[in-house]
């Protein structure tokens, strides 16, 4: 998913982005905010994720760069 500023879509906003495991369990989450210029990468938040029998979540570990 990105949001932009406008129609265009040349200059992005935000940027979100979920990775999936083979039975579509998010293990990675990544957000990552745009500069006014809408290129330069101003932060990146990922969330890791583990589970127990790919049913519950037992962990998640944020990095924000």
């Amino acid at each position: 998913v990105v949001w932009y500023t406008d129609n265009t879509k040349t200059s992005k906003i935000v940027e979100h982005s979920v990775i999936r495991n083979i039975i579509n369990m998010p293990t990675s989450i990544i957000w990552k905010v745009y500069d006014v210029d809408g290129v330069t990468v101003l932060s990146t938040v990922t969330d890791s994720i583990t589970y127990v029998n790919n049913i519950f979540e037992t962990s998640r570990t944020r990095t924000i760069i």
